[in-house]
């Protein structure tokens, strides 16, 4: 688990980034950017009211179970949204 983790922090540039807990908030432009399902991959959105109207998030949580493929998918996915761009500050 802990290796998943480490692979994870060298994609995503969180507040999170670091921490030995799996979970991981992405800031987006939007609410409607949250709201992200793309190549099967599962996320959690997170916005107004549980964090500010500009900050909303989408939440990944990095289990066992993922490999390094599916990891770097996530992280394609993103980058497609130009979200690994972003400043994260959720969390």
């Amino acid at each position: 688990m802990s290796h998943r983790i480490t692979f994870s922090n060298s994609m995503f540039d969180t507040n999170q980034k670091g921490s030995i807990l799996p979970i991981r908030m992405l800031k987006t432009r939007t609410s409607e950017e949250s709201i992200y399902n793309k190549h099967g991959l599962y996320t959690s959105s997170v916005f107004f009211p549980t964090v500010a109207k500009s900050a909303p998030c989408i939440r990944i949580a990095i289990t066992a179970p993922h490999t390094e493929e599916e990891l770097k998918l996530l992280n394609e996915s993103f980058m497609s949204l130009k979200l690994s761009t972003l400043e994260a500050i959720c969390g």
